[in-house]
């Protein structure tokens, strides 16, 4: 895009078969770099597939004040990415004693 923007994103899919059934996984990612300065940078970095049906976000920035010196903040969320039952929960998720869940 430009020196101080950069965007990603990919998408994969696998099918894994066993003798008696068969695994189907997507897994979809986006990561958006950035560059406030040579000395201040960071990424932003999300996963999701749906085996877990978690959305994992990292968030990294790295300050270099002086050569040699550099200061990292990392932070890593984990969120549960299935729909929670209520008025916006449209089929095909329902809800049930033990939470929200989809068929397939």
């Amino acid at each position: 895009m430009n020196p101080h923007l950069g965007l990603g994103g990919d998408w994969t899919y696998h099918r894994i078969d066993f003798s008696d059934r068969f695994l189907r996984v997507h897994e979809a990612a986006a990561r958006v770099d950035f560059a406030v300065t040579p000395n201040l940078f960071g990424a932003v970095a999300t996963q999701w597939n749906n085996e877990d049906d978690e959305a994992i976000v990292n968030f990294r920035l790295n300050w270099i004040p002086t050569p040699g010196s550099d200061l990292f903040l990392v932070i890593n969320q984990i969120a549960d990415a299935r729909v929670a039952p209520g008025p916006l929960c449209a089929p095909p998720c329902s809800a049930s004693s033990s939470g929200a869940s989809r068929s397939e």
